[in-house]
């Protein structure tokens, strides 16, 4: 038995040794052996023979299959280019040349021709850059250039830097008037001085025409009447309205204490009035006692002139009186006492807002709301004066009293963003105002009091500032003596 099994282990042994031995058959691939980490543990399995793809010979030639062939395009014809024309002059070859005018090269990529001197006016042509024009004018604030072209007036461009270049630099041209403005049109009624004459005009300057006399006119929306004050003995004064189809007036309500600054509801059936109530309308003189412990109590602001007289601090006190709100109905004369400040002053209705009211108080501007009677802040400035809202209700144009002087800003009413109108630039070394000012009926342009030329006068500018020049020909300015006195005064509406 003992032989049996050796001699089945060497059978099994020989079978083994044979499936190791080496294969030599053509193809054949020798296995690759893997060496296995003594730390691994488990069976290592040996891998299967890899699939070898024989490579042809380098000598042995592919069989090349055709390509089809490229489909046919068709031929590009490039366009013939033009003849090149003059190429455009340059300004340095025109400086040390004799010139008729000044010139302008434009130096935007294109650049708007307008009617007059101001974005308000109509575009009537387009230059294209590096065009050269001539320029034959300019206008009173130097901001805008009248230009022809072969001695022809073509219209107006903007004198800007950015937008032009000039030769000589320094453009040496007469002034020239600005012509009618169509885009502001409408009636304007003005008065040179707040309780005299107001009068009627057409928005070019034309047509002057003295109406009536009386405190703060103000134009109703249709254009058909005016609404203004007038102030009898002891200042008890009335609402009054003048028809412009017939020229007749009437009162609409008095008993009132210095009755001013009407202000029409968008549908005209309505007015806001200022009006005096309350506070002290004279000099007053006071006197206080010493008290127990040596002191005198504390007078109230304002207050002046002391004097001690038997032992008493005595003083004066001037003239403080409080100003109310009122809403008077145009077909009767009803009215409603509103909800008001110690101060209200000179409100403005709101065209898009109905139920709003703007006022200038003691501390800024405020807002009534008068739907529920109520008012609450606007603007937190106390030098917002004479608030005048824009026919659109997008933005408030007051006279704001900066430092020394007047100037013009405009509020947006949505974002409270500020706009100064009026940079003053100073004038023998003052600076000078700008006041008063009235939109006109598109919102595009206003009108304001000015005295940068010494007198005051009537001058229009456009809504952004651009463009400010007088209102009237001079030879009917001349005939006008403007005043403005600070004292929230409307001496411009503006309207159909």
């Amino acid at each position: 038995m003992k032989k049996i099994y050796t001699i089945s282990a060497l059978i099994i042994l020989t079978a083994l040794l044979a499936g190791c031995a080496p294969n030599n058959r053509a193809g054949a691939s020798t296995p690759t052996v893997v060496a296995v980490a003594e730390t691994i543990s488990t069976p290592t399995r040996t891998p299967l023979p890899p699939t070898v793809t024989a490579i042809p010979a380098a000598a042995a030639t592919a069989t090349t299959t055709p390509l089809p062939p490229l489909p046919t395009r068709p031929t590009i014809v490039l366009p013939t280019p033009e003849p090149a024309g003059a190429p455009p002059v340059s300004v340095e070859a025109l400086h040390g040349a004799t010139l008729p005018n000044p010139v302008a090269k434009i130096l935007a990529y294109e650049l708007n021709v307008r009617t007059g001197p101001g974005p308000v006016y109509p575009a009537i042509d387009a230059l294209k850059q590096d065009e050269i024009v001539e320029i034959t004018g300019i206008n009173y604030t130097g901001e805008w250039y009248r230009v022809a072209r072969d001695g022809q007036v073509m219209g107006w461009i903007s004198a800007a830097g950015k937008y032009v270049v000039t030769v000589p630099p320094q453009v040496d041209v007469p002034p020239v008037a600005a012509p009618p403005v169509p885009a502001g049109g409408g009636t304007l009624i003005i008065q040179p001085e707040t309780g005299g004459d107001f009068y009627r005009l057409n928005a070019d300057g034309s047509g002057l025409q003295r109406l009536s006399a009386g405190v703060d006119p103000a134009l109703s929306p249709d254009g058909a009447k005016i609404a203004f004050t007038r102030y009898g003995p002891g200042e008890v004064g009335a609402v009054w309205i003048y028809d412009l189809s017939t020229g007749a007036e009437y009162p609409l309500i008095g008993e009132m204490f210095e009755p001013k600054s009407p202000a029409w509801s968008p549908d005209g059936r309505s007015l806001v009035i200022s009006f005096q109530r309350g506070g002290r309308r004279e000099i007053e003189s006071r006197c206080y006692k010493m008290r127990a412990d040596g002191t005198f109590r504390k007078p109230p602001p304002g207050a002046y002139d002391f004097k001690f007289v038997n032992g008493k601090l005595c003083f004066k006190l001037p003239p403080d009186t409080h100003w109310q709100l009122r809403r008077v109905d145009v077909a009767g004369g009803a009215f409603e006492d509103l909800a008001s400040e110690t101060y209200s002053y000179a409100p403005t209705w709101d065209p898009a807002n109905p139920w709003r009211v703007i006022f200038a108080g003691s501390i800024g501007l405020q807002q009534l709301d008068l739907n529920r009677n109520e008012y609450f802040p606007f603007t937190a400035d106390r030098f917002d004066r004479a608030p005048v809202m824009s026919p659109a209700g997008n933005a408030v144009a007051v006279s704001y009293r900066q430092d020394t002087h007047w100037e013009v800003y405009t509020i947006n009413t949505a974002a409270g963003r500020r706009r100064r109108l009026t940079p003053s630039q100073p004038l023998l070394g003052k600076p000078f105002n700008s006041a008063a000012p009235a939109w006109s009926p598109n919102g595009k342009q206003i009108a304001f009091v000015t005295d940068r030329r010494g007198p005051w006068e009537f001058w229009v500018m456009n809504a952004d500032g651009a463009d400010p020049h007088p209102l009237l020909p001079a030879d009917v300015a001349a005939q006008l003596n403007v005043q403005y006195h600070g004292v929230d005064e409307r001496l411009i509406s503006w309207g159909k």
